[in-house]
């Protein structure tokens, strides 16, 4: 899959995350940023756990940045096409 398509796939999946406001989302938390990538809780923390994925922690609060997320897939994308 092409990483353009891997990002337009993020951007409807954080899209269908978002609630009713129309302030740009910044940053998801846990439940939504599986949602958004389509993987389970235990996959996130593990990733998050080894530095895997781009997250910050505010206190006891871990965010997931929109665009280090989509950053992060295409550059997963371009590592999972050169596999093949």
């Amino acid at each position: 899959m092409a990483a353009g398509n891997d990002e337009a796939a993020l951007n409807m999946r954080v899209d269908a995350v978002g609630d009713a406001n129309p302030t740009p989302r910044l940053a998801l938390r846990p439940k939504e940023a599986c949602v958004a990538l389509s993987i389970g809780p235990r996959l996130l923390w593990s990733l998050t756990n080894r530095g895997e994925i781009p997250h910050m922690r505010l206190g006891r609060v871990v965010l997931y940045p929109v665009d280090a997320l989509r950053g992060w897939l295409a550059e997963e994308a371009q590592k999972t096409g050169s596999r093949r």
